[in-house]
């Protein structure tokens, strides 16, 4: 999670809570920067939160008809 962390920062060169979530997400689901490719060794509150992150980014998509699939890739703060 910190190399997520790490990476938002630095390619968003600031603070951008969702890029960082996404980035967390993309570690959860699919082992996104760490070190066995696969995520490991994540608590339970963790877990919870990044499901329900998931299931809001869903919400939104429907609700605004974004494809689920760029639902990632928001950029425009107003709509965040």
């Amino acid at each position: 999670m910190a190399l997520c962390l790490a990476i938002s920062l630095v390619t968003r060169r600031g603070f951008v809570p969702y890029d960082q979530l996404v980035r967390y997400k993309w570690w959860f689901e699919c082992g996104y920067m760490s070190s066995t490719g696969q995520c490991f060794d994540i608590g339970a509150a963790t877990s919870q939160s990044l499901k329900e992150f998931v299931y809001r980014q869903t919400m939104f998509a429907k609700r605004h008809r974004i494809p689920l699939a760029r639902v990632d890739y928001l950029s425009d703060h107003n709509l965040l």
